[in-house]
């Protein structure tokens, strides 16, 4: 009794286990939203650097900036893609954003970047005038989502010395 009962019991949970396998494997697998809000902000700060070809998709119509950094900016949607064009001129080719961390809560995705380029091109940035300086700043953005689309945004930064 006592081996037939062992080989018993190893095989109801050899069953069971490739049954529940077969059932975890061909499971749907669904995009949860705080995982489609993190890819929504990833394109967003994607396409910060390299120009907006997506912005509608991205950004929702009523979206607002808290954002300290951006003072000469209307802080909606339409100046976007003005600020990402005014950076993208200022430091040219050397400007570049790096993601370090993404989480998401819910409606919430934060996002920490660290910024590096060097301010060659024409305009003021941060109030500032191109002085042929590198820049290298860390970078805290929260972005509030609904419906898969951005709507609010706080962000600050801070220089890495």
């Amino acid at each position: 009794m006592g081996l037939e009962n062992g080989v018993w019991v190893g095989s109801f949970i050899f069953v069971i286990a490739f049954v529940y396998g077969v059932y975890v494997v061909n499971k749907p697998v669904t995009v949860g939203l705080e995982e489609g809000n993190q890819a929504v902000v990833r394109r967003f700060v994607d396409e910060m650097q390299n120009g907006f070809q997506s912005l509608d998709e991205l950004v929702a119509d009523d979206f607002k900036s808290h954002s300290p950094l951006t003072p000469s900016h209307s802080q909606d949607k339409a100046s976007i893609p003005q600020l990402s064009a005014e950076m993208r001129a200022a430091f040219q080719d050397t400007g570049r954003v790096e993601l370090i961390h993404i989480v998401a809560s819910g409606d919430l995705v934060t996002t920490h970047k660290v910024f590096k380029g060097k301010h060659v091109g024409p305009g003021k940035i941060l109030g500032q005038d191109p002085n042929n300086q590198t820049h290298h700043h860390r970078l805290m953005d929260v972005f509030r989502m609904r419906d898969g689309k951005i709507v609010e945004h706080w962000g600050t930064w801070s220089p890495i010395i």
